[in-house]
């Protein structure tokens, strides 16, 4: 399944949402420039809400590089923009809560984009709905926080013995730890380790109440020999 296309042109950018898949929104692009004003570290945990660090942004959809988290969406939401286009690479996805409607693009989309917004005069963009795309195959494909082997130093070590699904996986979600969101989820959608441990643990859980009497070596050897 793609969660996104983008389409790069030299009157206008549009691509699908991340966020917020039923509204569609067409507004002016804007690149964050440094704010004359103090600014303040973001403080998840503090009591008060974080303070805004970005110049007024109203009606722009910004373009934002290495977002790792909810509370950058948060800062532009809180400077006016109504979108954010995210650039980090497409396999990591965003699994994270976005504020304001988004769009994942990859650095080379970004060169493009950042092309056009030198040469255009009133640049715009478009994020529109999410849709899936069919008969594609972007399985199987190790993520890029995951091992791969072989060891580059020692060829003969092949890890890991067993991957398992660990990337965008919709599983249930603590109240939210950021205040300032002021929204609490029952659902989330990550990935990670995290999410692929239990996937493994799950089916060990399984093999041993089938086989009582099997050694944890045992049922590691059945699971790396029946995936």
């Amino acid at each position: 399944m793609q969660d996104f296309l983008n389409k790069l042109t030299r009157k206008k950018m549009s691509a699908k949402s991340e966020a917020r898949p039923q509204l569609s929104v067409t507004f002016p692009i804007s690149t964050p420039k440094p704010s004359d004003s103090e600014i303040y570290q973001n403080l998840p945990f503090a009591e008060t809400d974080p303070e805004p660090i970005l110049l007024p942004l109203p009606g722009k959809i910004v373009v934002c590089y290495n977002v790792d988290g909810s509370s950058e969406s948060l800062f532009v939401k809180q400077a006016g923009a109504v979108g954010i286009i995210v650039v980090r690479p497409l396999a990591r996805g965003i699994d994270f809560s976005l504020q304001i409607p988004s769009t994942l693009i990859e650095r080379k989309e970004a060169e493009e984009l950042r092309e056009y917004l030198e040469n255009e005069r009133n640049p715009i963009a478009k994020i529109s709905s999410t849709m899936t795309a069919l008969n594609t195959k972007p399985a199987p494909k190790m993520a890029t926080f995951s091992s791969m082997g072989p060891n580059i130093i020692s060829p003969g070590i092949i890890k890991p013995d067993i991957t398992t699904p660990g990337v965008n996986i919709l599983a249930a979600w603590p109240p939210s730890t950021l205040l300032a969101t002021k929204e609490d989820f029952e659902y989330s959608i990550i990935s990670g380790t995290s999410m692929s441990c239990p996937h493994a643990s799950a089916i060990a859980g399984i093999i041993k109440s089938y086989h009582p009497s099997w050694n944890p070596s045992t049922i590691k050897s059945a699971m790396m020999t029946t995936c």
